[in-house]
């Protein structure tokens, strides 16, 4: 008997385990604790508005939304060591709640420090102590009302602590390196199911991969990543895929859907810029305040302020010639001098060293038309060469910022640019046709030139390619290569100016936009250069009687 109840007792627990193993995910998942599935520890960061719910399922189940950043995620290494990324929430589909999970590996050093801090749109969520040697982690974050009513969620995650092998040593290590894993994502519970096409290519995944019903029989078999373009509705890339290799989860959407979504987001953007007064920009322009270049820095050796700007959204479209910079800094070693060098998409257009006593910097710095391309970056570095032999390698306490009026501005004559030829003979919405047959491939190269130069241009679509253009607004078409010559001839022949724009990859996996008069006679030239495998007929509205 006594072994008949032994077994009876171990059948029970053995249900039991079985029974809860199999239950839902959140009855281990609680802060500390060990996700006893696949050996993640897992914490729970609540607040006093978001509690995390006993189960992320709504009437219609739930959905699991991706990185928006998911190809161009990186690890964060060493301290202090910074990264943000979004991810989407639904548009058009009614949910109850929402959690963020992210899932982490980190790797910090025997006798380091160190935490992991977390900011969902801005708020502080909590934060993490690290232990050394390599952790698996899956953090949980339960989202607030206040997030739900936005569409898409920012997340911020530092890490920072000290590392003390580090200080004293030839070889400088930082300590700690965390990577956040692909299978992040934002748990929606659903009310109701997806239907619309935007919450459908949302949980489709990122990059978006749409559909593109190809009218002739070559396909390529797969999207290359470097030729995705930039799609507003989801602050995301996209790629057209060939319906022949497409896979079950790509979204087959008509192309006047695509232009919508587009339309209705740039309309909200607009909308937004006016009320900024963004629309009424003129020179100079302040930077400081924009991309964190007005934060005051502490750090040792070097460090960097990066600003970028789009040729789309600067005044009378034209390019700044001039920097004016100013800044403050002081270290703790007063024999050491300053290196201040100012990047230009890579190039450096200013250098020099400062001593150590000089504490305020003001200058005018050129930026060169040659350098700049539609999307720019400009970064200012400064570095202390502070002895470090027989010492520290770390580098003794300094700080530095970037004061107010710092600016870009633009005091050389106005040009006759190319862009800003074709930019200016463009109205806020735009017709866009394009001319058939074309694949999906040559198509991701069309939108890739059409979301550089046309960035905040809403389009309305027209069928019939070039033999169907309204005249009486500005147009836009996209004509594969092999169309390329015979297009143009056409538009040479019905008079009239036109510009012929395209994007090519000229060194991976960074594309280069360029543009042309219709007429130019180095165009045909240009395009057997660097062989484009579509461009963009750009042509403006005839101007009433």
């Amino acid at each position: 008997m006594r072994l008949i109840g032994i077994a009876v007792l171990a059948l029970i627990l053995f249900a039991f385990v079985a029974i809860a193993v199999n239950r839902s995910e959140d009855l281990f998942e609680t802060g500390g604790l060990q996700d006893i599935r696949d050996g993640r520890e897992v914490h729970v960061l609540e607040t006093g508005e978001a509690e995390l719910p006993d189960k992320i399922e709504g009437k219609a189940g739930h959905v699991d939304l991706e990185v928006l950043q998911s190809d161009e995620w990186t690890a964060l290494a060493g301290f202090s060591g910074h990264r943000r990324f979004s991810l989407p929430l639904p548009r058009d589909t009614a949910f109850s709640a929402a959690v963020l999970e992210i899932f982490a590996q980190t790797e910090m050093e025997v006798e380091t420090a160190g935490r992991l801090k977390f900011e969902v749109n801005g708020r502080r969520r909590g934060e993490i102590v690290l232990n050394p040697g390599e952790t698996d982690m899956r953090i949980r974050i339960p989202l607030e009302p206040f997030d739900l009513e936005r569409p898409w969620i920012d997340v911020s995650v530092t890490v920072d602590g000290s590392n003390p092998k580090a200080e004293c040593v030839d070889d400088w290590t930082g300590g700690v390196v965390v990577t956040i894993e692909p299978e992040t994502h934002v748990r929606v519970a659903l009310d109701e199911p997806i239907t619309s096409t935007a919450d459908a290519l949302i949980s489709s995944g990122f990059p978006v991969r749409i559909v593109w019903p190809s009218t002739t029989p070559e396909a390529i078999t797969s999207a290359d990543p470097v030729i995705s373009w930039r799609w507003l509705p989801f602050v995301a890339k996209a790629s057209f895929v060939d319906k022949e290799v497409a896979r079950e989860i790509d979204v087959e959407v008509p192309i006047e859907d695509v232009v919508e979504l587009h339309h209705w987001v740039v309309q909200q953007e607009n909308i937004r810029r006016q009320l900024d007064g963004d629309n009424n920009l003129s020179w100079p322009l302040l930077i400081v305040g924009q991309d964190g270049a007005s934060a005051s820095r502490e750090f040792r050796n070097r460090t960097s302020w990066v600003h970028r700007y789009s040729r789309t959204s600067l005044p009378d479209l034209q390019l700044p010639d001039t920097l004016d910079l100013k800044m403050q800094m002081v270290s703790t070693d007063t024999s050491a001098s300053w290196l201040l060098i100012v990047f230009l998409n890579g190039d450096i257009v200013y250098s020099r060293t400062l001593p150590a006593t000089q504490t305020t910097f003001e200058q005018s710095i050129a930026l060169p038309q040659n350098v700049q391309t539609i999307d720019n970056e400009l970064r200012v570095s400064l570095i202390s060469d502070e002895e470090k032999t027989g010492r520290c390698v770390q580098g003794r306490p300094a700080a530095a910022k970037i004061r107010v009026g710092t600016q870009l501005d633009r005091r050389g004559a106005d040009s006759d640019e190319i862009y800003a030829g074709v930019l200016n003979a463009m109205a806020p919405e735009i017709t866009l046709t394009i001319e058939k047959p074309i694949t999906a491939h040559d198509l991701n190269f069309g939108f890739l030139a059409l979301s550089k130069i046309f960035l905040h241009n809403s389009f309305d679509y027209r069928e019939g390619g070039l033999d169907n253009l309204d005249r009486l607004q500005p147009s836009v078409t996209i004509v594969s290569a092999e169309n390329l010559t015979s297009a143009v001839e056409r538009m040479k022949g019905e008079g009239g100016p036109f510009w012929v724009a395209y994007s090519v990859v000229t060194t991976a996996p960074k594309p280069e936009v360029f543009a042309f008069e219709g007429r130019d006679p180095k165009l045909m030239a240009a395009i057997g250069l660097y062989r484009p495998e579509s461009v963009l007929i750009v042509v403006p509205a005839t101007q009433g009687e």
